[in-house]
């Protein structure tokens, strides 16, 4: 034993020689390196991948021989696979440093580390073509590599082949597996595994709480509610004590499926084992009352938890937010203020972009843009970005109230542009409101053409009422673009069956008749014959005028005869007494 000094002043008491050089945290044979020590006990690394902080102090010139690395040493099979060429695989690199099973365990572990999943996984398919025995350790590890590179196959795969050797196989290979089925969304294979464990009753797989709390998160994932509730009841039965992660999944996959009765049940079996005093858990159920624009019982979990003298059961700031949207959707825009008023004068919870555009949102809903706009001017104060929810919230409220100035909606929605967000469709169909009340036809076809296509339903390719096609059909016929015009007018007949609204009908078949059009005007009366559409008084009058000032003196009293008779009853009759508003008593009113 002597005394060692390295370069850097540090010394050590201990045996070294040249090429087993010590740590000098710890004395020699103590196992520096961690589990990547080799079998010499010395650490030999060369310089890349440290797994350990001890491994950093390594004497230079200090080189491990091509006998010393191949199998031995997983830091430098891991520094080859992280440095892979293009012309290589991770398999290839296997074969060549002689890997075995002895040392795969090591490497899953460093890639892990270092979140290499996609290595991870093609170490698990190099293993399984050389038919490596593999070990549990090994299953989990690599079936989780293959959950998160969306590999499902692969992960079925190694569950397959961990049954097949039982003694191999425990829950927490189940566990990964149900894991993976989680990422990839897949609920049916989760159950097939999840209904194979639970009815076979193997003495080598025991259900545990990680078992049924991912279960539960692979229901409320996929939306399979009636199944959650199922697991939480056996879990039950088998005395196992939930956690707070089984709670906040149950909870939401309970009102994320609109069983708000079911969510009131269970939170008050929840409350009577025991107030639950954990603040995930509390958010959670805040959240789903406030989805259920259930204010009362909101507020009351609200305030236990701001009288709460624990730590862990607090309010922050995922609880304000939520009960902010309990108050958005219980158009309550006065109490949100009042709870952002709190967040600013306490020092427990910051204001974050989230929380702000809620509030914009709940005055939103009830149209008090100066209100929004105050909220609005917080995002520079506090050195936020606005984000798509605060912007929803202004459109909204110059929706909603009762006088807006269309051009400064127009210019928020620049704004909203400008950083790289879309509007709602109803917020769209208010800007192209506002923008026909402008007249601002170019803005009318602008919006149509960017957000047209957000409009058609999932099913049958049709449109909503709001659709703005409607009024852009209408811009085209005002800028004298009638091609387009009647292109749209046909998309209309064509996608759902049904002529344009009545404003819009009205003011298209007024641009025709101002541009001449009086054919393209008789097609459209033709079809509303044809349908057995009422058109307004106003309408008729505008197509007579037109069919009397026709160049076409045959066309127009033609056309002229035409409407006469469907005044008068005779191409559309009524039976008995027609409602208010149809031709009869435009016909008993109007001489002829």
């Amino acid at each position: 034993k002597s005394i060692h000094t390295y370069e850097n002043g540090d010394s050590y008491t201990g045996e070294a020689t040249e090429k087993y050089p010590i740590s000098r945290k710890r004395p020699p044979g103590s196992n520096p390196g961690g589990r990547f020590q080799d079998s010499t006990n010395a650490v030999q690394v060369p310089q890349g991948y440290r797994r350990r902080d001890d491994l950093r102090s390594l004497v230079k010139g200090a080189k491990p021989s091509k006998q010393e690395i191949k199998g031995t040493n997983p830091n430098h099979v891991i520094d080859r696979l992280l440095q892979l060429r293009k012309d290589e695989s991770a398999a290839d690199v296997c074969e060549e440093l002689l890997v075995t099973p002895a040392n795969l365990r090591e490497l899953l572990l460093g890639l892990k580390d270092v979140r290499k999943w996609n290595l991870m996984a093609d170490l698990g398919r190099w293993a399984i073509s050389k038919d490596m025995d593999l070990f549990t350790p090994h299953y989990g590890l690599i079936i989780r590599a293959a959950g998160e590179m969306r590999d499902l196959q692969l992960a079925q795969e190694l569950l397959q082949r961990s049954f097949d050797s039982s003694s191999q196989c425990d829950i927490r290979v189940v566990n990964a597996f149900l894991a993976a089925c989680f990422k990839v969304k897949n609920y049916q294979k989760a159950r097939e595994v999840y209904e194979e464990v639970t009815t076979l009753n193997l003495p080598h797989i025991q259900p545990c709480l990680v078992f049924y709390s991912t279960m539960i998160k692979v229901c409320e994932q996929t939306g399979n509610w009636e199944k959650g509730l199922e697991v939480y009841s056996e879990m039950k039965q088998k005395h196992i004590a939930p956690d707070d992660q089984v709670y906040v999944s149950l909870i939401a996959a309970l009102y994320k499926g609109g069983q708000f009765d079911l969510l009131k049940q269970l939170w008050q079996a929840i409350e009577e084992n025991g107030p639950s005093r954990n603040t995930i858990v509390c958010n959670a159920a805040i959240t789903g009352f406030a989805k259920a624009a259930d204010y009362p019982q909101a507020n009351s979990i609200f305030q236990r938890m701001k009288a709460s003298q624990s730590r862990s059961g607090r309010p922050n700031a995922i609880t304000y937010t939520a009960m902010m949207d309990a108050c958005a959707r219980t158009a309550n825009c006065q109490q949100a203020l009042l709870l952002l008023d709190e967040v600013e004068k306490t020092a427990e919870v910051v204001p974050d972009a989230y929380m702000l555009g809620t509030v914009a949102v709940a005055c939103g809903v009830e149209g008090k843009v100066d209100a929004v706009k105050k909220v609005f001017e917080k995002f520079a104060y506090y050195r936020l970005k606005p984000d798509k929810i605060a912007y929803e919230g202004v459109l909204s409220a110059y929706r909603n109230a009762p006088s807006a100035d269309g051009r400064e909606a127009l210019a928020w929605y620049d704004q909203m542009q400008a950083a790289f967000f879309e509007p709602s469709r109803k917020n769209v169909s208010f800007l192209t409101s506002s923008a026909v009340h402008l007249e601002d036809w170019h803005c009318v076809i602008g919006l149509f053409n960017k957000h047209g296509s957000s409009f058609k339903k999932a099913l049958g390719g049709g449109y909503f009422s709001q659709h703005p096609i409607d009024r852009a059909m209408v811009a085209y016929a005002k800028l004298g673009q009638l091609d387009e015009a009647k292109q749209l007018y046909r998309t209309i007949l064509s996608d759902h069956g049904r002529l344009p609204y009545q404003a819009p009908c009205a003011q298209y078949i007024e641009a025709l008749l101002a541009h001449g059009a009086l054919e393209d005007v008789h097609e459209v009366f033709t079809t509303a014959l044809r349908r057995g559409i009422t058109l307004e008084l106003g309408v008729l009058r505008n197509i007579m005028s037109g069919c009397l000032a026709s160049p076409s003196e045959t066309f127009g009293k033609a056309f002229l005869n035409e409407v006469v008779q469907a005044v008068e009853g005779k191409v559309f009759g009524f039976r008995k007494r027609p409602p208010p508003g149809s031709w009869y008593y435009f016909r008993q009113s109007t001489p002829r």
